[in-house]
């Protein structure tokens, strides 16, 4: 992987995050082809649903229903009727949904409850009773986004001939969830964190899931290089490192090279080695 910037890994990685958390929305008796016009989206099978399935991975942003990645899902338009439970799950998934839309496009300073249910197509007394305030609904999302992105992280193999590429492996998907279009929200909140306490518990609990979640699977899929001394130093050392290069290459303008990630990668690599080498 050639990563020299964070853009280079946006497209695909929030292709998959967003497909696979985005909720199906009624939309009447319209057929897909009429839809999709409307909306303006390309059409694209479910990434997560066999070919052909006809599955919906769709929600109501800015009124409409489409998904934050601008894909529309092929299949037809379901119009059977939702249970009590089923239309309180959508619309709270509609809200977390939306915020997370509203915080890649915005910030946390722009981001508020009625924009939040205006993009999800809710009444904001309807918001106020799942979401009482701000900070509870960007707490809900984030902490629904972490459990998403950092399970997916623990539970796919990472692929490869020796322990050493399966690090490689790991450090790359360690740098696109850092590349994600809502990491520079995610630092914002950490800013804001200092001087908010219910956002700064909120920031503690998704980088301890993030840690853990990071640990667990090096440790898993590293078992010679988990063995030795040094080991999670090295692994807090190396989120720190990306976390840190991340945020100079969200800056508009950051010369390329502050962000050359396969170069910083090979250092981490490198230093991953020193650890089991024969002291000389």
């Amino acid at each position: 992987m050639n990563n020299t910037s964070c853009a280079t890994a946006l497209t695909i990685a929030n292709v998959r995050m967003f497909s696979s958390t985005s909720i199906a929305m009624n939309n009447g008796t319209q057929t897909t082809e009429e839809r999709n016009r409307r909306i303006g989206c390309r059409v694209v099978e479910s990434a997560t649903e066999p070919p052909g399935s006809g599955a919906q991975r769709l929600f109501q942003v800015d009124r409409l229903n489409k998904s934050v990645d601008g894909f529309c899902y092929a299949g037809p338009v379901s119009s059977a009727k939702r249970t009590q439970a089923e239309r309180r799950t959508g619309t709270v998934a509609a809200l977390l949904d939306a915020t997370v839309a509203s915080l890649i496009e915005v910030g946390y300073a722009g981001t508020s409850t009625r924009s939040v249910a205006e993009r999800a197509g809710v009444s904001q007394g309807a918001q106020q009773y799942y979401f009482p305030s701000k900070a509870t609904l960007v707490d809900a999302a984030m902490a629904r986004l972490g459990e998403q992105l950092f399970g997916e992280f623990v539970t796919t193999p990472a692929p490869g001939s020796s322990e050493r590429e399966v690090a490689a492996v790991l450090l790359d998907r360690l740098w696109r969830l850092h590349c994600l279009p809502i990491a520079p929200a995610v630092l914002e909140l950490f800013n804001v964190a200092r001087t908010d306490s219910e956002i700064a518990r909120s920031a503690v609990e998704l980088t301890t899931v993030g840690m853990d979640s990071f640990r667990r699977q090096a440790r898993a899929a590293l078992p010679t290089y988990a063995a030795a001394a040094g080991f999670e130093s090295l692994l807090d050392m190396a989120v720190a490192t990306v976390r840190g290069v991340a945020l100079v290459a969200a800056i508009p303008g950051a010369a390329p090279e502050w962000s050359d990630w396969t170069a910083i990668r090979e250092h981490i690599l490198s230093s991953l080695d020193a650890l089991v080498e024969p002291r000389r």
